[in-house]
């Protein structure tokens, strides 16, 4: 096969885009005698991909350009068998194509007018005319399905994990010392990525450890995972009384997130999307038991391995922090490997050229 994939968005930190294709350019191991094409844009880091793929630069760093004019003319200049893009397809393509679309969450309150071109025009085309479509959560699945109108069988979701999240050992552990760079201290901790869909969910986060600090005669902290400079101001007010017990690591890199979750007595995870049990099993992978709000899907991917909580419920949530700190569920190994992902990606291009 020769494969060609669209992966303009690489650099893009500001977008969750950047994460989600470098795990699955990760999970991607080229079978013998297939060929690869990795489109990018100019300024992207793509070191750790060239031994892997051919790696072809675009010349325009135009959005609209990139995927309506370059992919076709890629498609033709290296005779690809499939196109793999990330939520927008070209309308003209001599090939089979798969599409990623991750969700169907849009606040169009916020949006502009190319955002409102994009989401209500170009992405439900792309969902109706793409061969396949990947996306990383089984309730993102019926959410394309209904949404765009189409065919729950031409959807497939793969969730590419990153092989980071272990148990490490207390000698690598001391060697990088979070507890000392966060200034978290010996003091027991949860953990929470507050890199998550909605600032709101981290101040009702806040809202149930306060509640759990005057309910118990704790040291417990709670560290969170990002900046908090968008914090609503309620939310600071009701943390005052244990400003110092509350910690923001700020922009934390993958060694640190990883010595964090291992660290951690827990890991809560208040997330109103459902994100196919990502960063639970980052979480568990590291031996850190987990607390998360229970969504339509959560259950049927994470299974009796965590402590599940009603987001919308402030006693629940309350609950849930005691329960994770007094009543942890010990993680067992999680089956699901970054290598699945890959190989399911794969058989997904093939699918696609065998039903064109």
């Amino acid at each position: 096969m020769r494969i060609g994939i669209d992966a303009h968005m690489l650099g893009d930190r500001a977008n969750g885009n950047d994460i989600f294709c470098r795990e699955m350019l990760d999970a991607l191991v080229p079978d013998k005698g297939d060929e690869y094409y990795l489109f990018v844009q100019r300024e992207a880091d793509v070191e750790r991909y060239l031994d892997k793929f051919k790696v072809v630069y675009y010349r325009s760093n135009n959005a609209i350009f990139q995927n309506f004019i370059e992919l076709t003319r890629f498609c033709y200049r290296y005779d690809l068998d499939v196109l793999h893009t990330q939520n927008l397809i070209p309308f003209s393509i001599p090939c089979p194509v798969v599409c990623t679309i991750q969700d169907t969450a849009l606040d169009h309150r916020r949006m502009g007018k190319s955002d409102f071109l994009r989401d209500k025009v170009l992405v439900p085309y792309s969902a109706r005319h793409a061969d396949k479509i990947i996306t990383d959560s089984y309730s993102g699945k019926e959410g394309i399905a209904e949404t765009y109108n189409v065919k729950e069988k031409k959807i497939e979701v793969v969730c590419a994990e990153e092989s980071d999240f272990r148990v490490m050992r207390k000698r690598e552990l001391g060697a990088i010392n979070v507890r000392r760079k966060f200034g978290i201290g010996d003091d027991p901790y949860i953990l929470c990525d507050g890199n998550i869909d909605c600032a709101e969910n981290i101040s009702k986060l806040i809202r149930a450890y306060v509640m759990y600090r005057h309910s118990w005669d704790s040291n417990v902290k709670l560290v969170i995972i990002g900046e908090n400079d968008w914090m609503y101001d309620e939310a600071y007010e009701e943390a005052y009384e244990f400003e110092d017990s509350i910690i923001f690591t700020g922009e934390a890199d993958r060694e640190d997130e990883v010595a964090l979750m291992n660290e951690a007595n827990g890991f809560i995870h208040p997330t109103s999307l459902d994100d196919y049990g990502i960063t639970p099993h980052e979480a568990m992978n590291c031996g850190t038991p987990v607390a998360v709000a229970e969504m339509s899907d959560t259950k049927r991917v994470l299974g009796d391995n965590v402590i599940y909580f009603d987001l919308h419920d402030e006693e629940d949530f309350y609950e849930g922090i005691c329960n994770l700190i007094y009543e942890p569920i010990e993680p067992e190994p999680i089956e699901h490997t970054r290598k699945d992902s890959g190989e399911l990606m794969k058989k997904v291009y093939r699918k696609a050229i065998e039903e064109m």
